[in-house]
């Protein structure tokens, strides 16, 4: 399995931003997001669609550090 980070491009206050998720693919992890109740309120197109959100594998090689940290405030 591969670790996945999924974003949404455009996005307002109080919207999931990124997500990381496990999975074989970037086509199963984008599904994955889309159906899960974790993933926020957000249409589930957006995050299958890559004219909506991004998605890029996390490799396990690189300097140690924070992975994902994230807010948004109005």
């Amino acid at each position: 399995m591969k670790l996945w980070v999924l974003g949404l491009k455009h996005y307002r206050y109080d919207y999931l931003l990124n997500v990381v998720v496990r999975a074989e693919t970037e086509a199963a992890a984008r599904e994955l997001v889309a159906s899960s109740d974790d993933a926020g309120d957000e249409p589930s197109e957006w995050w299958i669609s890559p004219a909506h959100s991004t998605c890029s594998e996390l490799h396990a090689d690189g300097v140690p550090g924070v992975i994902v940290a994230d807010i948004f405030e109005a």
